[in-house]
C-alpha cells in the first residue's frame, strides 16, 4: 500500500493520495508538523504526472513548464521567475545552454564536454570542473582557483575529497568518515555518531517519506535532555528553504539522505551529481536508454514529490517497482484484461438471470485467468464460485461495472467494451487489436544477454525466450534455493526469500538488473497476446 503518513516528537506528516482525485500514486497534498508549526504543501500534475506546482504559505514552485522531453522550459520560485533555455543541434539537444530570471539576478550560462557532463556553471561561479573515465567530478575550480578535488576506486566508489577554501581532507572507508586524518564521523542507520574533542555523541535524524533529513537531534551528555541541532524545509525539487542549523554541528546530507558538496552545493548521489537550484542533474543518466523518450538530465521522471533516485542511476518509487515504459505498459494490460474479466463476468451473470447461461444453485459465474501449457499463454475461463449473498453479490457486480465502465472509457476512439465481451476467436481478435495498436510504429525490443550478473557463486539468469512468463522478473540462481526477483531486487510472490549471499549480489548488481528486467518487460508488452 502507499505511505499515508509518519509521525514522531520532532516531526510529523501525513500524505494525501485520492483527495485530489488522484487515484495513480501521485500525492496532492502532504501536511506537516515540524517544530510545532504545522503546514501543508499542495502539489497539482500535468497530464504526463509531471510536477506543475508546489506550493505552501511560505514556500512554492509553480508554473512549472516543460518541454516534449521533460527539460524544464520555466518554474516561478517564490514569486521569482526561472527560464531555461536549451541548446538543440541533435545529440546535444538536452543540454542546458542558459538559466535566467530574477531568482538568478540575470542570465547564466553553461558548458559540456563531449561526454554530455556539465564543464562550467556561472549560476555558481564555477568556472571549469573535470571528469574521470566514469563520468565523475574530479576538480571543481573558480577564477580563484580549484575549490574541490575527489578520488575514486577503480568501480567509483568516493574515496577522497579536498576543500582547498578549508584546508580539509575527508577520506571515506565506508560509512566512516576522517577529516585530516582525525575520525569524524560514522554513519548509522540512524543518523550519525560524531566526535567532539574526545568524546562521541550519537546523532538522529528525521526524515520524511522522501528520506529527506528534517530535523536532527542528539542527547546533550551535560544535560541529558535532548537537543534538536538542525531542522530543514525543502522545495520539491530539493532545494532547502533555509539551511536551518542550529548550532556549528550541522549535518551535509541532506536531500533524500545525500550529501551535499560544500563549496558548489551539489548533492553527491553516487553515480553523479544533482543541482537541487535547476532540478536537473549535471550528468547523462547511465541507464538513459530505459528510455529514450525522457531526457537523461530529469530528475525523478519530474515527479520529485513520488520518486526518487537511490544512486543517481534510475528512478524509484519505493513501489515493488519502477514506473518506467515497462511498468506503464503493464498496467495498460493489467487495465485490459480486467476490464475484459468484468464484462464477461456482468455478461454471464445477466445470462443466469434470463436462462441463457445458468449456473449451480448457490453458485454464480466469475471471469478467471488460468495459464494453458497447451496454448502457451494465459487464457480466460469461466468458473462457477460459490455466492456471497445478495449483498455482497450486488457489490460485486456493480464494481464489476465501474471497472469495466473507467476502462472502455479510456481507451481509444473506435475501441469498445465488444471487443473484449467477445468470445472465441472474435475474443482474441479483440486482444490481438490492441496489442497491435500499442505496437504500431514500434520494432520488437531487445532482450538482454541471458546471464544478467555473477558473483561470489550466485548468478542471475533469465530465460524469457525459453518459456518463461510474466510478471518480468529474473532468477537467481546459487547461494541458496533458487528464486525470481522482480525489477526492484526483491522475490515475486510465491518466491523463495533471499539469502544474505544472494542479497548482496543483487545489491552489487542493482542497477543491471533493473535495466535487464525493465528490458524484459518491454519485450512481454510487444509480444502480449
Amino acid at each position: 500500500g502507499w505511505l499515508k503518513g509518519t509521525s514522531s516528537a520532532e516531526f510529523s506528516q501525513t500524505l494525501n493520495y485520492e483527495e485530489g482525485s488522484r487515484y495513480n500514486g501521485d500525492i496532492t497534498s502532504v501536511n506537516w508538523t515540524l517544530a510545532g508549526s504545522s503546514k501543508t504543501f499542495s502539489y497539482s500534475y500535468d497530464p504526463l504526472n509531471r510536477l506543475t506546482s508546489g506550493t505552501s504559505p511560505d514556500m512554492s514552485e509553480n508554473n512549472i513548464s516543460y518541454d516534449n522531453l521533460g527539460n524544464l522550459l520555466s518554474m516561478t520560485r517564490d514569486g521569482k521567475t526561472l527560464g531555461y533555455d536549451y541548446t538543440y543541434d541533435g545529440a546535444r539537444g538536452n543540454r542546458l545552454n542558459a538559466v535566467s530570471g530574477t531568482w538568478f539576478n540575470g542570465t547564466k550560462y553553461f558548458r559540456y564536454d563531449a561526454n554530455g557532463n556539465v564543464t562550467r556553471d556561472d549560476s555558481r561561479g564555477i568556472s571549469s570542473i573535470s571528469y574521470n573515465h566514469l563520468n565523475l567530478p574530479l576538480q571543481v575550480s573558480s577564477a580563484s582557483g580549484t575549490l574541490l578535488s575527489y578520488s575514486y576506486t577503480a568501480t567509483g566508489e568516493k574515496l577522497r575529497s579536498y576543500n582547498s577554501k578549508t584546508g580539509t581532507t575527508t577520506d571515506y572507508v565506508g560509512g566512516t568518515r576522517y577529516e585530516n586524518n582525525d575520525l569524524k564521523v560514522v554513519l548509522t542507520e540512524e543518523g550519525q555518531l560524531r566526535r567532539s574533542g574526545n568524546s562521541y555523541s550519537y546523532e538522529y535524524w528525521v526524515k520524511d517519506h522522501l528520506g529527506n533529513t528534517r530535523v536532527a537531534f542528539y542527547r546533550n551528555p551535560t544535560t541529558g535532555q535532548l537537543e534538536v541541532l538542525q531542522r530543514e524545509d525543502y522545495y520539491p525539487f530539493g532545494l532547502n528553504k533555509v539551511r536551518g542549523s542550529l548550532s556549528s554541528s550541522k549535518t551535509n546530507y541532506l536531500y533524500n539522505g545525500k550529501e551535499l558538496q560544500e563549496g558548489f552545493d551539489l548533492l553527491d548521489y553516487g553515480a553523479r551529481f544533482y543541482d537541487v537550484q535547476t532540478g536537473r542533474w549535471t550528468s547523462l543518466d547511465p541507464s538513459a536508454e530505459n528510455d529514450p523518450s525522457l531526457s537523461p538530465y530529469i530528475y525523478g521522471f519530474n515527479n520529485p514529490v513520488r520518486f526518487t533516485d537511490p544512486d543517481g542511476k534510475w528512478p524509484d518509487d519505493d513501489g515493488p517497482d519502477q514506473m518506467t515504459s515497462a511498468s506503464i505498459g503493464a498496467a495498460l494490460g493489467s487495465v485490459i484484461v480486467n476490464a475484459k474479466l468484468s464484462l464477461q463476468t456482468l455478461a454471464y451473470n445477466m445470462g443466469d438471470l434470463v436462462g441463457i447461461t445458468p449456473a449451480g444453485e448457490g453458485k454464480k459465474w466469475e471471469a478467471q485467468q488460468e495459464f494453458s501449457k497447451s496454448e502457451g499463454r494465459y487464457v480466460t475461463v469461466m468458473r462457477q464460485v460459490p455466492r456471497e449473498g445478495l449483498v455482497n453479490d450486488m457489490l460485486s457486480h456493480v464494481g464489476d461495472g465501474l471497472n469495466a465502465t473507467a476502462a472502455v472509457a479510456s481507451f481509444t476512439r473506435g475501441t469498445t467494451s465488444s471487443s473484449f465481451f467477445a468470445k472465441s476467436g472474435q475474443e482474441q481478435a479483440g486482444t490481438n487489436a490492441v496489442s497491435q495498436t500499442l505496437k504500431k510504429g514500434l520494432t520488437e525490443p531487445t532482450l538482454p544477454p541471458k546471464t544478467i550478473a555473477e558473483s561470489d557463486g550466485v548468478k542471475i539468469v533469465h530465460y524469457t525466450r525459453s518459456g518463461d512468463h510474466g510478471p518480468p522478473h529474473a532468477h537467481v540462481m546459487g547461494g541458496g534455493k533458487e528464486t525470481k526477483i522482480g525489477q526492484a531486487g526483491r522475490p515475486i510472490k510465491g518466491s523463495p526469500e533471499l539469502t544474505k549471499q544472494q542479497a548482496d549480489v543483487i545489491s552489487q548488481y542493482k542497477a543491471e538488473i533493473r535495466k535487464a528486467i525493465d528490458k524484459i518487460g518491454r519485450w512481454f508488452n510487444y509480444n502480449r497476446q
